[in-house]
Formats: C-alpha cells, structure tokens, sequence
C-alpha cells in the first residue's frame, strides 16, 4: 500500500509527507527495534530519504539480529529504498532552475 503512496507522489513535498506519514504507521515499540545508527527520525527533505535508505541498507548488509527484528529492517529498507527511487524520478522531472 505504501509504495502506492510513495508513487502517487508528484513533487518533493509530496513525497516527504508520505514518508512521515508511513513512519507514523510504526508502533514505538517496533521502531525501537531498528539500529539507532540507521532508524529514521526526522525526515527533513528527499536528501534525509537518500541518506536513511543508504543507512539502512547498509546496516542490513551485514545484520546479526533476530529473524524478526531483520525482517523489521528489511521492511524499512524497502520502503525507503522505494523512497528514494521515487525521489529520483520526481527530481528528474524538475527544472534545474526550480530547484534552488
């Protein structure tokens, strides 16, 4: 449902919203269980979305966590690899220009 969301998303805004509004999905207490080097907290802009799915991704690499608290992690990961993949495509669509 969410990459839905994440693809119904025609500007950077939009795309923000929808990425603090899935993480408000997440009970607290399954937030907790994400690495803090990699759990996302603020999303500030699609640069916070890129360096959260860099995060993420690496620490799933090489994680030695329960069989639950991964597949939490690779939940999260994918979802915001998705993001990020989208905030790709929205970038693309903008003027050089509009972006400063």
């Amino acid at each position: 449902m969410w990459t839905f969301v994440v693809d119904g998303a025609a500007n950077e805004k939009e795309l923000v919203a929808s990425v603090q509004d899935y993480l408000a999905t997440w009970p607290a207490e399954q937030l907790a269980r994400i690495p803090s080097s990699c759990r996302p907290r603020r999303v500030a802009d699609v640069d916070a979305v890129a360096e959260i799915a860099y995060r993420l991704s690496a620490t799933l690499t090489g994680f030695a966590g329960t069989p639950e608290d991964k597949l939490l992690l690779r939940r999260m990961t994918d979802f915001f690899m998705h993001a990020f993949a989208r905030s790709l495509m929205v970038r693309s669509r903008v003027e050089p220009a509009a972006r400063s």
